[in-house]
């Protein structure tokens, strides 16, 4: 696909309050002259464009692409200042990039690599601090860029303080700069030859299944990061940029033809502030603050009052522990997948107690508590999450976004002699081992181990099954949450 024209088109798709168009500007490289060869790179960018002029509201008309002998570094910078002078606060703008990245450890600076730069030479490559320099200087509504490249997640200057949850109709109304990228300071798989990268893959997936008319940049992150955290050992990170831009927004993929419409209450540009005060006793005068009497003076303090008592009460609570609270919470099986298992493709859920209704206002809390989780975003939060909401649905996200940041498989070796004893020798993981026993017939034994020395266990006397043969499902569970799993037969 050659590069486009950046014509203005005034068919293009339009919001409703913004009459901006989608750019899009995409780099990919498979063949370097100087740098080892990637194989999906422009594979995978070629299908999401394809997608995004297909299902959403991007066009040919507004896509810029440089593949391979055309990705050369005086033609990125070239097109980021056509960029500069094209794009209106009422555009937005994605930018694509799949090829090498590359981590200079003396001054922390990460860099893309373009294709006709000498292996090494970090003065051939495209810095991030000028990637920055360019997004500060395009006066766009939304800028998101989607990177897939080892240590792209240098891009990230500092840890962002997060974004609230609103409409999508007022996200999309306020000025964003986002970030997806492939992993983090680390490097990131490119995926088997003629397929895609595990980053691709899974945001091809998930915007191709979309079936909402909106679908933000934080719900395909979230989605993106869980799926590839999970099947790959890299993690992905998205959120807002800093010193860019960004003012809270987010930016939205809205499907062909739908235009979002605003909710009768939204009200994105505020003139003047309103209290609700009670309507019972009260003048016009009151109602608006504006009395001798000083009646409208009693209320506005007492609204503020209660704004930062609760204020007060919500940040005093966010890791409180909750042991009232336990049972209410939504509960969840813990088991593995087919793949996680040696020697079997079955799995066998544990059985778990009787699930009740969550408790609303527990569900709220640990929600709060989530969100101020999700933007520390350490293992410390973490776990400190766990302790408190041990036996929720987010606990179990808690502990495999814990598992994700260290780069070890969790590997034993377990055997059984008759169906009497087993023993479990342990290659690599952190005590203490968490082990789950599972036979066919009865209830599971678990048993924590503190080293790494041989573990043994008296399982007593298994029943067969018709044909002689029983098998015993043996999950371990390491102190970061990694898991694996065995099948073992017992005769």
């Amino acid at each position: 696909m050659n590069t486009r024209g950046q014509g203005l088109d005034d068919n293009a798709p339009q919001s409703p309050r913004r009459k901006g168009k989608n750019y899009l500007f995409a780099i990919a490289i498979d063949r370097y002259r100087y740098s080892p060869p990637l194989y999906n790179c422009v594979r995978d960018a070629e299908q999401i464009i394809a997608l995004l002029q297909k299902k959403y509201q991007f066009e040919p008309d507004h896509t810029i692409t440089l593949y391979n002998e055309t990705a050369t570094e005086k033609n990125i910078f070239d097109t980021f200042k056509k960029l500069v002078k094209t794009l209106t606060p009422e555009d937005n703008l994605l930018i694509l990039y799949s090829g090498h990245g590359e981590f200079e450890t003396d001054i922390e600076e990460g860099y893309w690599i373009p294709v006709d730069a000498q292996l090494g030479d970090f003065s051939d490559y495209v810095s991030n601090s000028r990637i920055v320099k360019y997004l500060r200087a395009i006066d766009a509504h939304h800028i998101l860029m989607i990177v897939d490249s080892c240590f792209s997640g240098t891009l990230f200057a500092h840890r962002n303080a997060g974004s609230e949850h609103s409409s999508a109709f007022r996200l999309d109304e306020i000025p964003s700069r986002w970030l997806l990228t492939a992993g983090r300071s680390e490097v990131v798989s490119d995926g088997k030859p003629g397929d895609h990268s595990p980053f691709a893959d899974n945001i091809l997936y998930f915007l191709e299944n979309n079936s909402y008319d909106s679908l933000s940049i934080a719900d395909l992150s979230d989605s993106v990061i869980d799926a590839v955290i999970y099947n790959s050992r890299q993690t992905p990170r998205g959120e807002p940029l800093q010193d860019v831009g960004h003012r809270g927004g987010q930016f939205y993929f809205h499907r062909k033809g739908h235009v979002p419409v605003a909710p009768v209450e939204d009200n994105p540009v505020k003139t003047h502030t309103h209290t609700e005060t009670p309507p019972t006793t009260t003048t016009t005068e009151e109602r608006t603050g504006k009395t001798s009497s000083g009646g409208g003076g009693f209320w506005i303090l007492a609204v503020i009052l209660v704004a930062v008592v609760a204020a007060i009460m919500v940040a005093g609570s966010l890791f409180k522990p909750e042991a009232e609270a336990v049972t209410e919470l939504e509960y969840e099986p813990e088991e593995l997948s087919s793949e996680d298992y040696t020697g079997s493709t079955e799995t066998t859920p544990v059985e778990v107690p009787p699930v009740t209704e969550p408790n609303q206002e527990t569900n709220n809390r640990m929600q709060q508590a989530w969100t101020a989780v999700r933007n520390m975003d350490t293992e410390e939060a973490y776990r400190r999450f766990i302790d408190r909401f041990p036996k929720s649905r987010l606990a179990n996200e808690a502990e495999k976004r814990i598992a994700a940041m260290y780069r070890y498989e969790l590997m034993f070796s377990p055997s059984i002699k008759g169906a009497q004893e087993l023993s479990v020798n342990f290659s690599t993981g952190k005590p203490p081992f968490h082990i789950r026993m599972i036979p066919p017939n009865g209830e599971a034994l678990e048993k924590t181990w503190n080293s790494r020395d041989q573990f043994f266990i008296d399982l007593g006397k298994m029943e067969a099954t018709g044909d002689g043969v029983s098998v015993l499902k043996v999950i371990v569970t390491d102190y970061n949450f990694k898991k694996a799993g065995h099948v073992l037969p017992v005769y």
